[in-house]
């Protein structure tokens, strides 16, 4: 879609979010929804607690600071809820119509140990939860998402499923023929580094892996979420015996080299704890690139749309995890890849379709 007129007497939508970061994927969605709704006639305001210097200069995204002088009682609000956000409080006592996209939070017991302030407010954010029943409606990026709801005992009636993406055409960008893990065999992980992505579990997998397969390197594509976690991972490749350059942490890479590793991966590994959606599965199916993984239900969401090349075990013993990926990678050898066109990559795109998204969007906010 290209950006339209809007009119100045277009009705005005505040799409809020507790952070809003490029390279972050709720921080990408929703600016991208300030997008589809600009495209669909309405004007539009990003607002943030958290955000960054270059977002506000560009007037992309204003502090929520901001809101309570801005927003008008004909104004309409879309709100992005992945954390405790006070502001949550505050929104669904005003009269505007509220309409929320619910990311899905991780449980606290994921980050004892680890991060005592995710402990707090991710504790809060399920608190929260219960305030959905007072919008007007709500999108899930997971029907995983949906149950979550429901197990708080929240009754909030029918929750749409969307898929927190921009859309797969982005991604059909030129092979590198000079890539330089061309002709390296490799595991791939991309996501952020933290206790519940289960790196760990990832490492630990490896190293038994390794045992059956020498030559085979592992890549991790992602930023550790605190230090400690770094240094944790750090200690583990040590007593795995993996700091021999077998497993490479890369970061901050632009769109058309990660292309190139989701392309030329043996197949993608994620043994996560928890997840709303998983976007890098979806992105490395696009791409027809095998799906390794312990079956969380988002996870296997998304992959029952390409069963011939996604395995989920049901183990958690990492030499009988190495097994059955050792046999999988092997059955996939036979496999022709077709990026972008297969029958995988068609399936992926249709439901990472954003007019999935925009048919949510004119439904729930009217353009009068």
């Amino acid at each position: 879609m290209k950006p339209v007129n809007v009119p100045m007497t277009a009705p005005k939508i505040a799409v809020i979010a507790r952070d809003i970061w490029q390279r972050d994927a709720v921080g990408e969605f929703t600016l991208f929804s300030a997008e589809r709704l600009s495209n669909l006639g309405f004007h539009v305001q990003c607002y943030a607690e958290n955000t960054s210097e270059e977002l506000i200069g560009q007037g992309a995204v204003r502090l929520i600071s901001d809101l309570h002088n801005d927003i008008n009682p004909q104004d309409m609000i879309l709100f992005h809820f992945s954390t405790y956000d006070p502001l949550f409080d505050e929104l669904v006592k005003l009269e505007n119509r509220i309409c929320v996209y619910f990311h899905n939070i991780t449980p606290p017991e994921h980050f004892v140990g680890w991060d005592e302030v995710a402990v707090k407010v991710t504790g809060l954010g399920y608190d929260q939860i219960k305030l959905l029943e007072k919008v007007d409606h709500i999108a899930v990026n997971s029907p995983y998402t949906a149950n979550v709801v429901a197990e708080q005992g929240v009754n909030v009636g029918t929750m749409t499923e969307i898929a927190p993406s921009r859309g797969m055409s982005s991604w059909q960008i030129e092979a590198d023929q000079d890539f330089e893990y061309l002709n390296t065999s490799y595991l791939l992980y991309v996501g952020r580094l933290a206790p519940n992505k289960g790196i760990s579990e990832v490492l630990n997998t490896f190293a038994e892996f390794k045992k059956l397969d020498p030559s085979i390197k592992l890549i991790i594509l992602g930023v550790p979420s605190t230090p400690d976690y770094q240094i944790h991972l750090m200690q583990l490749l040590d007593e795995l015996s993996l700091n021999d350059g077998s497993v490479q942490f890369l970061s901050g890479l632009d769109k058309s080299k990660l292309a190139d590793f989701y392309r030329n991966a043996d197949a993608f590994i994620t043994l996560s704890t928890h997840e709303g959606f998983c976007v890098p599965v979806a992105e490395a199916l696009f791409f027809e690139c095998p799906v390794f993984s312990n079956g969380l239900p988002p996870i296997d969401w998304i992959c029952s749309r390409a069963r011939q090349l996604s395995h989920m075990s049901t183990s958690s013993e990492p030499v009988e995890m190495a097994k059955e990926l050792h046999d999988f990678m092997t059955s996939m050898k036979a496999i022709t890849r077709n990026p972008y066109n297969g029958e995988v990559a068609k399936n992926i795109e249709r439901l990472c379709s954003p007019t999935n998204y925009d048919e949510w969007l004119r439904r729930v906010f009217p353009n009068t």
